[in-house]
């Protein structure tokens, strides 16, 4: 038994509507795989005569799994791994599950434990659940057993549905009725949601809803809209949304798009209109552009455009530049333009200092300069700084330089102090040496008294923070 996470019950085909389904029975490990209904089984003498063949087919596909696993680091080609697992025969389930456990790619190990989980489900889920008793690590765990239990519901929601509410509380719970809710529900949408419906409160309860809303999403993006609507408010309801959206964002971003304005503005529909604005611009950027066009002007189509924008950078800054460029002058055009800045800052700080040296002389030149210069900073603050001088003489100009050494002070203030006097504008220059001043008395109290009894800050402060010595 999974104790403390899962316990396996043997179910009786008649107490739990088992019949005609998966069959729930253990099987002895000396006899072979009992065929899935309908197929027959081969004769002894077809048998007899493939088994050399069978036997060679059999060893080789586990063969070629633990050499696919052993060499996928970072990457690994989905179809392939999947025909292999396809290629095994039940009897190699276990052997095939502890070459996955032996996986160093986390990713990898996930998807194959869940995809063998699955295959034997199909087949045999008690088998499948009793061999998971004899899996330690509770993750890996935790991962078959959900992949079993979607395996099973393929062939008996009902039945998998039954067992999956019966499970203690708990993650292991959570997790495999929301797996099984999807399935069920992509065959019965409505015995899928009335099932759902019967479990209590809480996090088992969110989490069936948000399989089902994720099933009906992908089957009937325009009716889950309805669907969700008619559910009563509250965490459930909540947690329908967020399973139903993505499931549709990265596949449909304008049903995704028309599942939130559907529903009244909340933080939960802001917070996924953020991640509809970046996903979509993945997908199709010059759809999500027309989009956020079309929101009526304000901070949501500015933060929409926003969120787009960034993405767009990321993909592709020139072509993202070149339409910023082209936009009216607004709020729309100044946080797209500070958007892209802010990504290039960090990926390419010169090409950036290149799009703001020449943009035109206007508070959104120096707001992009004070981005640039900030973000750039983060990653080499005498780069930054030394570009921050270079600015046309003017208050904005000191701004930028004195962002960048008070940023630059919290790693190494004896160095940042170097370019205070770089700043002309007198009350821009004292107020960063304080700055300054007071991080360096935090890092090195010492050195930054005597900088600050020879500079040219007020008396009163040079008294109270560098007093001389008696």
């Amino acid at each position: 038994m999974l104790t403390g996470i899962i316990v396996v019950q043997k179910f009786s085909t008649t107490q739990h509507g088992l019949s005609g389904g998966a069959k729930i029975a253990p099987r002895s490990p000396t006899t072979s795989p009992t065929p899935p209904a309908g197929v027959p089984s081969n004769s002894n003498a077809t048998v007899a005569a493939g088994t050399a063949t069978s036997q060679t087919n059999r060893v080789s596909a586990v063969t070629d799994l633990e050499s696919a696993v052993r060499s996928a680091r970072t990457r690994w080609d989905p179809s392939k791994i999947s025909r292999m697992l396809d290629a095994l025969d039940t009897n190699q389930f276990a052997n095939a599950v502890s070459v996955c456990v032996n996986a160093t790619n986390l990713p990898l190990k996930e998807t194959l434990l869940s995809q063998l989980g699955a295959r034997w489900g199909r087949i045999d889920p008690q088998s499948a659940l009793d061999f998971a008793t004899s899996i330690t690590n509770a993750w890996q765990r935790h991962q078959f057993v959900t992949g079993v239990a979607s395996g099973w519901a393929e062939n008996d929601p009902g039945a998998a549905a039954a067992w999956a509410k019966q499970l203690p509380p708990g993650q292991q719970k959570n997790q495999v009725v929301e797996a099984v809710a999807w399935v069920y529900a992509t065959q019965d949408p409505q015995a899928a949601a009335d099932w759902a419906s019967q479990l209590p409160v809480g996090a088992t309860l969110n989490g069936a809803m948000s399989g089902v809303a994720a099933a009906r999403a992908q089957s009937d993006p325009a009716g889950v809209t309805a669907w969700i609507q008619s559910l009563p408010d509250g965490q459930a309801k909540r947690q329908a949304l967020f399973g139903a959206f993505y499931r549709l964002v990265n596949t449909d971003p304008q049903s995704a798009a028309n599942l939130l304005n559907s529903l009244p503005t909340s933080d939960a529909t802001s917070m996924l209109s953020s991640s509809l604005a970046s996903s979509w611009a993945r997908i199709d950027t010059a759809g999500a552009i027309s989009y956020g066009l079309g929101l009526p002007p304000g901070n949501q189509q500015d933060e929409f455009l926003g969120h787009v924008v960034n993405q767009w950078a990321t993909d592709d800054p020139e072509a993202a530049w070149n339409w910023a460029e082209l936009l009216p002058a607004g709020a729309t055009r100044s946080r797209a333009a500070t958007a892209i800045i802010s990504r290039l800052a960090h990926n390419d700080p010169e090409t950036a200092a290149t799009y703001v040296f020449e943009s035109p002389e206007t508070d959104e030149k120096y707001q992009m300069a004070r981005t640039l210069a900030h973000d750039w900073a983060d990653q080499d603050p005498q780069a930054a700084t030394a570009w921050a001088v270079k600015l046309p003489s003017g208050d904005e100009r000191d701004r930028v330089i004195s962002e960048v050494t008070v940023w630059w002070s919290n790693q190494d203030p004896a160095t940042a102090v170097k370019w205070i006097d770089t700043i002309q504008n007198s009350s821009i220059w004292e107020r960063t040496a304080r700055q300054v001043a007071m991080q360096w008395l935090r890092i090195d109290a010492d050195a930054a008294r005597a900088w600050i009894a020879q500079s040219r800050l007020p008396e009163d402060f040079k008294s109270r923070y560098a007093p001389p010595k008696p």
